[in-house]
């Protein structure tokens, strides 16, 4: 059931009290200094569980044997902008009964042209207790999931991009398609970073308040996207007024010097498989 943005945000939430529900953050973690990074601009007053050795859908079996009212789920590459408005829109989805709160995987620019019904898991608000409810692993297996639903469901006021009508582009769409066609799904919308590849995503009022900086498997791999995180994460912490860890830019420098000795070594490498080819063309000619 597609919210397509149909609540607004009141001016205040002085009835929903978030000390009366359990709520975790949960993070798919597969880096831990990428975990740190995120995790230290996430000051609001929850239980932070990483989830290791998981599966892009086992991660969300995993997360469903906890027992929160609600989780949030956050990518270890998206960082906090604003605590406030996080926890405003968390209100926000308690009042409003939403089940699912997240960000179109497809319709709202690159790198994500996929289907817009489902909310990319780098950021959810869920309620645990509604999808328990109803969800076990079989109801994936029997999921009937339409064109006809897809063209209902779609959440057009927010699309501006090319997206397209798919059921499998990642082993989670079974999941969130799941969620969207039996449970109330609320989207956020995004601008993108002038980094030019980053995501900015704002509360349902257009206030910016997470950023996410895609590519997170090039940390430590790749200079180019190495330095635009680090980047990415620095803007975020001095946005909100804080100061870097000198530890976490020791562990950041670790990084950038390994990327460039493995660089070295692999050109080392060829440079020398080619001196040994040549050395044998001088020696016994081309065969």
């Amino acid at each position: 059931m597609n919210a397509d943005n149909f609540a607004k945000m009141d001016e205040n939430y002085d009835d929903i009290h978030l000390d009366s529900y359990k709520i975790i953050l949960f993070t798919r973690s597969m880096n831990p200094v990428l975990f740190d990074m995120s995790d230290s601009l996430l000051d609001i007053p929850f239980r932070h569980i990483p989830l290791k050795n998981t599966s892009a859908i086992s991660y969300f079996y995993e997360l469903l044997k906890y027992d929160p009212d609600y989780a949030i789920n956050i990518d270890e590459d998206a960082f906090l902008l604003d605590r406030d408005a996080l926890l405003r829109l968390l209100k926000f989805c308690i009042k409003n009964d939403i089940v699912n709160c997240g960000i179109p995987d497809g319709g709202l620019g690159s790198p994500r042209a996929f289907n817009p019904v489902v909310t990319n898991p780098f950021f959810n608000i869920f309620n645990i207790k509604e999808i328990k409810k109803a969800f076990t692993p079989e109801v994936l297996n029997e999921l009937d999931f339409t064109e006809a639903d897809f063209e209902r469901l779609l959440p057009t006021s927010l699309l501006r991009s090319p997206y397209r009508y798919v059921k499998d582009a990642e082993p989670y769409y079974s999941f969130f398609l799941w969620m969207a066609k039996n449970l109330k799904t609320y989207y956020l919308d995004i601008t993108l970073h002038k980094d030019g590849k980053s995501w900015v995503v704002k509360d349902p009022e257009g206030y910016p308040f997470l950023c996410h900086s895609w590519y997170s498997r090039c940390w430590g791999n790749e200079l180019k996207q190495t330095k635009r995180i680090w980047h990415l994460y620095k803007w975020c912490v001095r946005s909100r007024g804080k100061q870097v860890r000198f530890l976490t830019t020791i562990f950041y420098m670790k990084a950038r010097i390994r990327i460039i000795l493995s660089g070295i070594v692999k050109k080392s490498s060829m440079l020398y498989g080619m001196y040994k080819w040549c050395i044998s063309i001088l020696n016994h000619g081309i065969k």
